[in-house]
């Protein structure tokens, strides 16, 4: 069955500030009004681990990997589905965090994520993160064995079930640009040698990255940037980009391979600080008209 790549994002708000929190699963099907269900499910156990101040404002699902793990745009849908912490733990600052950690089944490979809004009693003594306060592990437990059993396709490992994880990158050899050129608009289209989009539908956004544009000097192109794939072997920027006339043969280009690598292993590791910005989800309205001075 083809499996499709999702981007889960849970928006957080509280002592008015805000901030985000995203994992990444799989599912048999691009059906994001179940994939949206997934997500608020796993929302449920988040907020049992918030302080009485602080709550889950909303959620997204969004499709990001075909079946051949190509990047696309496969939409999106927004749940709005309120979620108020604990009724009787109270929070610790909004800009303390407990740091987690995710391991692939190798431990080899591993990212961390920055739990906000947690309990005032597990963070004591200058920060050292304490794990007996009633109710947290049970608290704890039930999310960790969520996202690892129910959001996406578990799968069994030495380590035990792994549901969900994060995209993992590998970067290709060098493909040789041939050249580019510069539309009306300032938008660059750019010839490479062989075929590194092969299997990319046309329209795709995908990143790649160039370099020695400039046969060795500076160039505005030397950089990562996201492009729109023309054909197997052309793509265009998504952003105008005022550059030189090429002139050079020395130009390359690496593209990224994405993939899911689920993490059985998810660890609760320290305490520490994360600065957080304005409410997420919220206009700004007049902000900008009212006075600085």
């Amino acid at each position: 069955m083809p499996v499709y790549v999702y981007k889960a994002t849970w928006v957080f708000g509280g002592s008015e500030h805000g901030w985000k929190e995203t994992l990444y699963f799989d599912r048999n099907d691009d059906d994001l009004s179940a994939a949206i269900a997934q997500v608020d499910a796993a929302a449920v156990f988040r907020a049992k681990m918030l302080g009485t101040e602080y709550f889950i404002k909303g959620t997204t699902a969004k499709i990001v990997l075909d079946p051949a793990l190509n990047p696309i745009n496969g939409g999106s849908r927004l749940s709005r589905n309120r979620i108020d912490g604990s009724s009787t733990m109270e929070g610790d600052s909004y800009n303390v965090s407990l740091l987690v950690s995710f391991y692939d089944a190798t431990s080899r490979l591993h990212r961390v994520m920055d739990l906000g809004g947690i309990w005032d009693n597990i963070a004591v003594n200058g920060g050292k993160f304490i794990r007996t306060p009633t109710g947290w592990n049970s608290a704890w437990g039930a999310w960790r064995n969520h996202i690892t059993t129910v959001l996406g396709i578990p799968i069994s490992t030495t380590q035990g079930s792994a549901a969900c994880g994060w995209l993992h990158s590998t970067k290709s050899l060098p493909f040789s640009v041939t050249g580019y050129a510069s539309s009306g608009t300032n938008q660059i289209t750019f010839s490479v040698a062989g075929t590194p989009f092969a299997g990319m539908t046309a329209g795709t956004v995908t990143t790649v990255r160039f370099s020695r544009m400039a046969g060795g000097a500076k160039s505005v192109l030397n950089r990562l940037m996201p492009v729109v794939v023309l054909t197997d072997g052309t793509c265009q920027s998504v952003k105008a980009i005022s550059a030189a006339p090429f002139s050079a043969l020395t130009g390359r280009m690496y593209k990224y391979t994405y993939a899911l690598t689920k993490a059985p292993i998810v660890n609760p590791e320290e305490i520490r600080s994360r600065q957080r910005g304005r409410p997420l989800l919220v206009s700004v309205g007049r902000r900008g008209n009212r006075p600085t001075t």
